[in-house]
């Protein structure tokens, strides 16, 4: 019996694939945990603004982002920006908040940290184009012709 037990845990090719086997799982276990940290950079992007506003904001922010390796891997670099609502905006500067709301990332990211610190939005009144008056020609009621 404890021969048989030993040509069996001994054979090599049983060897190999129970191997194999709990390698895979311990691989696949800890990969999955595993914490990565990359940096991205990303534009801002403006909506609601309304009309007669005019913003001086970066075009991109280096955002450095952490989260489990396969919530990473999801992640879309082409799709990743800062997304900022114009309709709060007033005139005057406005500090530019990068977070996790304003990225529209997935839960289990986080950001660690964005650059330029800080990031600044000034909004100015657009000065009014004035459009010299067309001219037109009335006809009068009564007029003969």
């Amino acid at each position: 019996m404890l021969t048989n037990l030993h040509q069996t845990i001994t054979h090599s090719s049983v060897l190999k694939i129970i191997s194999f086997i709990l390698g895979f799982l311990f691989w696949f276990s800890l990969s999955r945990t595993y914490v990565v940290t990359t940096t991205y950079t990303v534009p801002v992007a403006v909506y609601g603004l309304p009309d007669g506003y005019k913003l001086d904001i970066p075009e991109t922010v280096h955002v450095t982002l952490s989260g489990k390796r396969s919530d990473m891997r999801l992640l879309q670099a082409p799709n990743i920006a800062v997304h900022v609502d114009g309709s709060h905006l007033t005139v005057g500067q406005h500090n530019l908040e990068v977070s996790h709301t304003t990225l529209f990332l997935p839960e289990h990211i986080n950001v660690l940290s964005y650059n330029p610190v800080p990031s600044i939005i000034t909004v100015t009144q657009q000065e009014a184009t004035k459009q010299p008056a067309a001219a037109t020609t009335e006809r009068s009621p009564h007029a003969t012709t």
